[in-house]
């Protein structure tokens, strides 16, 4: 068995390509995490209002985006596919949509809904133009079938998310030295939301804990 490894390893990686890791973490951001960002966010609170209002708040509610759009010079809006955005140099890129919601006095004054930005588009996932297209429809829009998608078109040009190991978040992990100053080092990825801060927790020969974190050294 230990020498069909090759063998194996090819079965597997056709069935679950590396590029599937990303378009499905993709996908998991836009329907879970996004809305998330908005809500850590919470109610806004002008510092300054009118005398006659006790209470005003601003509530931002629900976000999304939509398919892959350009609007062009004469105002026309409409879908963009992956082979234009190469050609034109142009960002594949999705128009990204936020309800806001105005409050006096705990009663809902005014509410609507506006453009905040646009989010670059991963090629095959389920916001991109592409997704669901069989083999006929790709090469009918300029694609390859074959080509697994997972990565992003900026101004023209094609850029891929790089895969690095990390440690996990607010876990404690603990490594005895050999050599330099510090005999016990400690690490740890405090994460809350969307705030991830490394720590580092060191022991000296002498006893003494120091602690490091962004730009505090020790």
């Amino acid at each position: 068995m230990a020498d069909r490894y090759r063998e194996i390893l090819s079965v597997y990686f056709k069935e679950f390509p590396f590029v599937e890791v990303n378009i499905q973490s993709f996908n998991d951001f836009i329907a879970k995490h996004l809305q998330k960002l908005v809500d850590e966010v919470g109610d806004i609170t002008p510092t300054i209002i009118p005398q006659e209002v006790e209470n005003f708040v601003i509530k931002l509610k629900k976000i999304w985006i939509d398919k892959p759009s350009i609007i062009e010079a004469d105002g026309s809006k409409r879908q963009i596919y992956p082979y234009e955005a190469r050609l034109r140099s142009l960002t594949y890129a999705a128009p990204i949509y936020l309800e806001v919601s105005a409050y006096v006095d705990d009663i809902q004054r005014e509410s609507f809904t506006t453009m905040i930005g646009k989010l670059p588009i991963m090629l095959k996932s389920k916001h991109c133009n592409l997704y669901g297209m069989k083999r006929e429809e790709l090469i009918e829009k300029g694609e390859d079938p074959d080509e697994p998608g997972g990565y992003f078109i900026i101004n023209g040009n094609e850029r891929v998310l790089i895969t690095v190991e990390d440690l996990a978040s607010n876990k404690l992990f603990i490594e005895e030295k050999s050599v330099g100053p510090s005999k016990f080092v400690a690490k740890l990825f405090s994460e809350m939301g969307s705030y991830r801060i490394p720590h580092t927790i060191e022991q000296m020969k002498d006893g003494i804990f120091y602690l490091s974190f962004t730009r505090f050294r020790r």
